[in-house]
């Protein structure tokens, strides 16, 4: 497959993934009763998934090492951090202060991932 087409996945996967992240958070804060159901569950992790799969096949099609390319790492350190704070706001915050918290930081590292990406450096300031 070309590497152009592996890229589009990705970047679709990753508009995807945080847009349903945002849906989520403001349908837990209304009170939608659609988060209870399994597509609603299951949908965002297929989408992670392939966002994560697509963008290992980038860095091995391109050799790029985490551990040589402090960009990638940078993006791989606000992933995680990311799926944390994600964690926190979904399952773990008591309350709407602690969730909005959580959603905010995780919009913010978000972003954070997609501007490393776009600029190649992991402080693009």
């Amino acid at each position: 497959m070309p590497l152009e087409v592996i890229k589009s996945i990705h970047v679709f996967c990753a508009v995807a993934s945080i847009s349903g992240f945002i849906a989520r958070y403001f349908m837990r804060e209304v009170g939608i009763a659609y988060l209870k159901r399994k597509w609603i569950i299951i949908v965002p992790h297929v989408i992670d998934t392939v966002l994560l799969i697509t963008g290992i096949w980038q860095a091995v099609r391109l050799n790029l090492s985490p551990t040589v390319v402090p960009w990638l790492m940078a993006k791989i350190i606000a992933l995680f951090l990311y799926v944390a704070i994600g964690i926190y706001t979904f399952r773990l915050a008591k309350n709407n202060n602690q969730r909005t918290i959580g959603f905010v930081l995780a919009i913010f590292s978000f972003f954070y991932i997609a501007v490393v990406a776009i600029f190649k450096t992991p402080l693009p300031v």
